[in-house]
């Protein structure tokens, strides 16, 4: 389920990005960008519509996915209907 991040709160939606940020791990030793910079480029890809917040109802938990990643998973869930 995709989830819209104007509908979250401010602060809920920076400690997703921010975990999202720490959790990707492939950018550990890139010290080009703050972690503040980090999140506000998924912020930006956000608000581009490049990747989505989902919410999987099985795990209870939510990521941050491409805009590809979002688009099979709601195939996946038209045809689970």
């Amino acid at each position: 389920m995709i989830i819209p991040y104007e509908a979250l709160p401010a602060e809920t939606l920076t400690a997703l990005l921010e975990a999202f940020v720490v959790q990707e791990g492939a950018d550990q030793f890139d010290t080009d960008y703050t972690l503040l910079e980090k999140v506000d480029q998924v912020r930006q890809q956000l608000q581009n519509k490049q990747v989505y917040i989902v919410f999987d109802p099985l795990t209870e938990t939510c990521n941050v996915v491409t805009s590809d990643e979002a688009k099979e998973l709601l195939r996946e869930e038209r045809t689970d209907l």
